[in-house]
């Protein structure tokens, strides 16, 4: 069964156990309804009304990420954008139960949309076809675990030590990025070898334009 992740490109492994210890980290999201009606006095309809925003907060970084993690590089942006969500969620725990909080988890959400895409970027850029769908399985079962584990440590955080809800996601977030900046290299390919796929039938191959046109070139990736 797990035969399959072997013998993967190195910057995977360590991706995965990265993975995991964010994972575990994002116990704060299923007690963020709980937090906000019970520590910051929010009524049933205004929590809801706020998750729905944190939701939508989340697109304009992906975005973003993806757009930066093409120019500046993948480690650089996923590294930043993650630095910036996890000082996002240690403030807020410094904030303890101040009116203030829910402005942080925005812009962590914000900046956390910024990780992703060059996180998955990277991935791809360390891969090839024949391992490209073992290796994001990989990261996904480590997310998976470690989502797993994370509410029993934020049940006990909720009702014995809330302010750990924001601050430990916070530290386990710079653990995971101190992971990433020592063992992973930039992947991001040099202008010369992008532009040596643009006339290629390669389905890999890079693409003129911005994310619109690269989505209507691509019909499949909307429909995913």
């Amino acid at each position: 069964m797990f035969s399959i992740y072997r013998n993967l490109p190195s910057a995977i492994y360590v991706l995965f156990f990265a993975t995991v210890i964010n994972g575990i980290g994002s116990f704060v999201f299923p007690f963020l309804v709980l937090f906000l009606t019970d520590r910051l006095g929010f009524s049933d309809a205004k929590a809801g009304l706020f998750m729905t925003i944190a939701t939508i907060a989340y697109l304009p970084g992906s975005f973003i990420g993806g757009k930066l993690a093409d120019r500046i590089g993948r480690k650089k942006v996923m590294l930043t954008g993650q630095l910036l969500a996890s000082s996002m969620f240690l403030v807020a725990g410094f904030l303890g139960d101040s009116p203030a909080v829910p402005v942080f988890i925005l812009l962590h959400l914000l900046f956390d949309g910024i990780t992703d895409p060059a996180r998955s970027a990277l991935q791809t850029d360390v891969t090839v076809q024949e391992n490209r769908q073992a290796s994001f399985s990989f990261t996904y079962l480590g997310h998976n675990l470690g989502f797993s584990i994370g509410p029993i440590i934020a049940g006990f955080l909720f009702y014995h030590a809330p302010r750990w809800l924001f601050s430990g996601n916070a530290a386990v977030g710079f653990i995971s990025i101190l992971l990433v900046m020592i063992k992973v290299k930039e992947s991001k390919p040099d202008q010369k070898t992008i532009e040596s796929t643009y006339d290629t039938d390669s389905t890999e191959k890079a693409h003129r334009g911005g994310i619109f046109k690269a989505l209507m070139s691509r019909p499949k990736l909307l429909v995913l």
